[in-house]
Order: structure tokens, then sequence, then C-alpha cells
């Protein structure tokens, strides 16, 4: 979902798969919609030490990602995090280009990455994706305020995949699996 997070929770899920179980990492940024959305994870990336792919202007998701498959290749990456582009609603071209990346890449892990302020409407949309992507996990950011833990109980009970609760709390940047996870 556009602005829930997606891109911070893929350079801290980098940061820890590196750091927690010692793989090198490649993040690289499919949002070619949103401006500076690329940069943004280049960014994270270098200040965090995390290999990136480096960005090539107007190229396209799918040009993208067989870039990113190669250069994995050659760098001795043995996990790439793809952020792909955010959304506010189901778009039709969109849930066909993620289908045709996650076809190209055959992931391990397929994250819907979602806000738990938004409410009941992420519970539709989690159903939408995991109908279309086969979610393996949801990541529900933004779990220390007054969240709805509600939403995250529906999500998890249309979709029977796991929630990770992802707090944004200086003091403890993990990953909690809960809720069946």
């Amino acid at each position: 979902l556009q602005g829930s997070g997606k891109t911070t929770s893929a350079a801290k899920l980098a940061k820890l798969v590196e750091e927690k179980y010692k793989k090198k990492v490649m993040l690289l940024s499919l949002d070619v919609y949103r401006p500076a959305a690329q940069e943004q994870l280049k960014l994270l990336a270098e200040s965090n030490g995390i290999q990136n792919l480096p960005i090539i202007g107007k190229q396209q998701p799918l040009d993208i990602t067989k870039r990113a498959l190669n250069a994995a290749n050659l760098n001795g990456s043995e996990v790439i995090i793809f952020d792909t582009a955010g959304r506010t609603q189901i778009d039709l071209p969109m849930m066909s280009e993620i289908k045709q990346v996650k076809e190209m890449t055959n992931p391990v892990e397929t994250f819907l990455v979602a806000d738990s302020l938004t409410g009941q409407i992420a519970v539709n949309v989690a159903k939408e994706f995991d109908t279309a992507v086969n979610l393996s996990s949801i990541i529900l950011t933004r779990v220390d305020g007054d969240a709805r833990g509600g939403a995250a109980l529906s999500m998890k009970h249309v979709t029977g995949k796991p929630c990770l609760l992802y707090t944004s709390d200086a003091a403890d940047d993990s990953l909690r699996v809960d809720l069946g996870g």
C-alpha cells in the first residue's frame, strides 16, 4: 500500500537479514511511479552499508527485475529484496506488473506491507493481494501507537497468512512474528 512504510521496511528487513542471518543482501526499487522512490531506497541502503542496484533512469520495473537478477549472480547476493510501487487502490496494470515480477523472480517470500492505522480497508486489500500474488506474510507498520489490532486479526483471518508486527520505536527496530507467525 502507498505510504505504508514499504521502502523503510525493505531497508530494515535487509539490515536484519544481513546482521542476524549473515546473508549478503541486495536492495532495489521497482517504484518508477513515485518521485524519488528509487533515490530514497538508495540512500537507505547506502547509509546502512547494504548493496543496492544502481538506478538507470526511465528503466521499467520488468527490465529492472531482469537486471537485478543478473547483478545478484555477479555480485554474490544471497537475498534480493524488491521494493515495489505502492498503490492506494487495486490498480489492474500494476497488479499485472507485480504478477509478472513474481513469475520472473520466483520469490521465497512475498510480503504485503500495510499501515496498521489503515484499519479495515487493509483487510480487503490483503485479501485481494493474497488472491493475486499468494502472499507469504503481512508486515504491519506503526503498531507502536494506537493501532487497531482488529485489522491485524482480520487480515490474518481472511488470508490465513501470518502478520509480522513492526514497531518504529528507535529502541526496538525489529520485526516480531505474531498473530500466527
